[in-house]
C-alpha cells in the first residue's frame, strides 16, 4: 500500500474468489501453500473466472519452482517468487507484471 497500490487481503482461497467475483482486480499474488486447497488449484479456479488477470505464485516450499514449471504455460502464471523475499523484490515483480499486462 505503501507503494500506491490497492491492497485486498483473503483468508484462503474460498475468500480470494470471492472477492475476485465482487471487485476489479489487477492481480493476484498466491502462496502455494494454502488451507483447503493450493495456489495451484486456486489459479486453476481463477482461470475459469478471469482468463487474463495476472497471477504471480509465491511459495517458501522446496516444489514451489517446480509446480510454478509445470503451471506456467497451462494456466498463464506470470512468475513465481521464493520466500524469503523482501518488499523491493515483490514491488519489482509486482511493476513488471502490470507492466507487462498493461503493454
Amino acid at each position: 500500500q505503501e507503494a500506491g497500490y490497492s491492497v485486498v487481503g483473503s483468508t484462503g482461497g474460498d475468500d480470494a474468489l470471492h472477492i475476485l467475483i465482487q471487485t476489479e482486480i489487477d492481480l493476484i499474488i498466491t502462496d502455494l501453500s494454502m488451507p483447503k486447497f493450493s495456489g495451484s488449484e486456486l489459479a486453476k479456479k481463477i482461470r475459469i473466472i478471469e482468463e487474463d488477470i495476472p497471477i504471480i505464485y509465491l511459495s517458501g516450499a522446496l516444489n514451489g519452482k517446480d509446480t510454478f514449471d509445470k503451471d506456467k504455460e497451462s494456466l498463464k502464471i506470470a512468475t513465481f517468487i521464493a520466500k524469503p523475499f523482501n518488499n523491493s523484490q515483490v514491488l519489482e515483480v509486482i511493476s513488471k507484471v502490470l507492466g507487462a499486462s498493461n503493454e
